[in-house]
């Protein structure tokens, strides 16, 4: 980390910096604005691009093994993550370094956890539906009951 930060010369290279922030999932956008305000450092948004692709970083592609990931998803399954979704689990394999898309996350979700997934949906679908029988309006008893 600290190798990315300075360039053979000596100079500040910004880079090293923006590498954490990339693994950290952040936009360029946020990387810009962060580079700007905690080191003093403005650079356009080409200009980070170019500078990450010269250190083979780029933020859609180079992602983490799918047997790597698939590890790593079914590890967490044996605890208590085994209650949270893909999303949850997509900023966790984020914050372990793995590179990948929430869709891949989604569907090795599906793959190794298929009652875990069905629950969830179960649970979704059964706090979305209306009894349109029931009075919902708001302010009233049966609203707070219902």
């Amino acid at each position: 980390m600290g190798t990315l930060c300075f360039m053979e010369g000596g100079q500040y290279d910004p880079a090293g910096h923006a590498f954490y922030r990339l693994s950290l999932g952040l936009q360029y956008e946020e990387i810009i604005g962060l580079l700007a305000q905690r080191h003093n450092v403005i650079l356009s948004m080409r200009t980070l691009k170019r500078r990450l692709a010269s250190y083979g970083l780029y933020r859609r592609k180079n992602f983490s093994d799918v047997l790597q990931v698939a590890m790593f998803i079914f590890e967490q399954l044996k605890s208590s993550s085994c209650l949270h979704g893909y999303r949850w689990m997509h900023s966790r394999c984020l914050q372990n370094g793995l590179i990948v898309q929430k869709e891949m996350v989604r569907i090795l979700l599906g793959i190794l956890d298929p009652s875990g997934v069905a629950a969830r949906v179960k649970r979704k679908l059964k706090e979305g539906t209306i009894d349109p029988r029931v009075p919902t309006t708001y302010g009233t008893l049966t609203h707070m009951i219902s």
